[in-house]
């Protein structure tokens, strides 16, 4: 079928309107490799310039000798890779429980998941601490780790994705013999991958990029996250330079940094915007 003139003209503007947008939001990520690549002596030129006369790439050695950043660079690992197991389990469980079973309370209990959306964490930031503390977890993974086992939006979009599932699959796997956790881990589960996928992919990011509570909860150098070794960092090399920030080692370090999130939401970006459209379609 042949376009209108309205609809080319239509998809001109989107794409005038969309590209500058893009450009400004990819602006600051270029800006970032660019410095991270310059040496000492080109920061603070001014026009500045966006190509380096030489790509320093020595300056990622320097920052990734003179600290522990494969310590810092496993915490982070260890501890984004247990949140995600952790938040994409039990939602998965939760989202089951609440769009294909009926039980007492069910409405009130899933209200009341969602409300914790509308809570602060600065809310409950000091109780969770004092309770850790008194557990003696303070400066542990487990203390890390355990405020983000599980999120009311991740419970949210699971059962959003679950009430799609067909009901007479279900059944029909219920005629076969299938038991009741049968159904949902080889039926409901391989129905709801982009779901897993987004769920995965964003918690990954916010934990991976999560400084608040890591700075709070812990104290010694060897349980530092990479945000918290990019602070550490930059007040090393806050002022080295005629009293101003050495730019380009610290760009280099964040770079470091942000290269796993920007690596998965590339790989993932289609189940992502899948599962982000998707979510409402079904109440």
């Amino acid at each position: 079928m042949k376009k209108s003139v309205a609809d080319i003209v239509l998809a001109i503007v989107q794409y005038i309107s969309v590209v500058p947008l893009g450009l400004a939001m990819a602006l600051p990520f270029a800006w970032v490799v660019s410095t991270s690549l310059k040496s000492r002596s080109e920061i603070y030129v001014y026009p500045p310039i966006w190509i380096p006369s030489r790509l320093n790439t020595e300056n990622f050695l320097k920052v990734w000798n003179e600290f522990p950043f494969f310590t810092w660079f496993i915490n982070s690992a260890i501890i984004a890779l247990a949140e995600v197991s952790s938040v994409v389990l039990l939602s998965t469980l939760a989202g089951y429980s609440f769009a294909k079973h009926r039980f007492p309370g069910r409405n009130m209990f899933f209200i009341m998941i969602l409300a914790t959306m509308t809570v602060p964490f600065q809310v409950y930031m000091v109780p969770l601490y004092s309770t850790l503390v008194s557990l003696k977890w303070h400066n542990t993974y487990q203390g890390i780790i355990l405020p983000s086992l599980l999120t009311g939006f991740s419970v949210f979009m699971m059962r959003q994705f679950m009430q799609s599932v067909p009901n007479d699959y279900l059944d029909a796997a219920r005629v076969d013999g299938f038991s009741e956790f049968d159904i949902y881990f080889r039926v409901a589960i391989p129905l709801i991958k982009p779901a897993i996928a987004t769920v995965a992919a964003l918690h990954f990011i916010g934990s991976w990029n999560e400084f608040l509570w890591p700075l709070i909860i812990i104290n010694k150098p060897r349980l530092m996250t990479l945000p918290l070794g990019l602070q550490f960092l930059l007040s090393k090399y806050g002022a080295e330079y005629q009293g101003l920030p050495l730019w380009n080692l610290i760009m280099s370090a964040s770079l470091i940094t942000m290269l796993p999130t920007v690596l998965i939401f590339i790989v993932m970006q289609k189940y992502v915007i899948q599962g982000i459209t998707m979510t409402g379609l079904k109440g």
